[in-house]
């Protein structure tokens, strides 16, 4: 089953980020928040037409969308961003899960270009006392995602050129 993307419609979407394997209450929570889509995300070994649309048929039965899926294996590259020896294979393998959203119907997928992960220091108080995220480059001592580390000063052993980026 896929979903027909172009009921969706161009607008903003208001969408919960939830596991692709929901309990029943988490289902009902997502109702009650008054939120119709969700956005998902897997990882490479699950990256499948099947899934994806065996996941929007799962949501659809609750009443919920699946407006984006991302796949943890290809985001965030690190081959991709510094054309690392293995570049050319992510890339194929970031096409194929385009084909398999486009297949199932599923017109999102988050994508970020970070060589060297997610980089984050201890939260900290925002608007209103409220803790969140933060980022605080004299405390900064590594980057992470889907479990590789990534060091300071040099995560890859070499600056890297903003033509070289861009080429890439």
């Amino acid at each position: 089953m896929s979903i027909n993307h172009t009921s969706i419609g161009p607008k903003p979407k208001i969408a919960a980020q939830v596991t692709p394997e929901p309990s029943e209450q988490d289902l009902a929570f997502i109702k009650q928040m008054g939120v119709d889509y969700v956005v998902l995300w897997t990882s490479g070994d699950k990256a499948s037409y099947e899934y994806y649309a065996s996941r929007c048929e799962l949501f659809i039965k609750s009443g919920l969308t699946v407006y984006g899926f991302g796949n943890s294996d290809v985001h965030n590259q690190d081959a991709i961003v510094l054309n690392l020896p293995n570049r050319d294979a992510k890339i194929e393998e970031y096409k194929h899960h385009l084909r398999n959203l486009g297949k199932a119907g599923i017109p999102y997928t988050t994508y970020a270009h970070m060589a060297n992960g997610i980089w984050s220091t201890e939260p900290e108080p925002t608007r209103g006392g409220a803790r969140a995220r933060a980022f605080n480059l004299k405390k900064a001592e590594r980057g992470h995602w889907h479990g590789q580390l990534y060091g300071t000063p040099l995560s890859h052993g070499r600056e890297y050129t903003e033509d070289e980026l861009w080429e890439n």
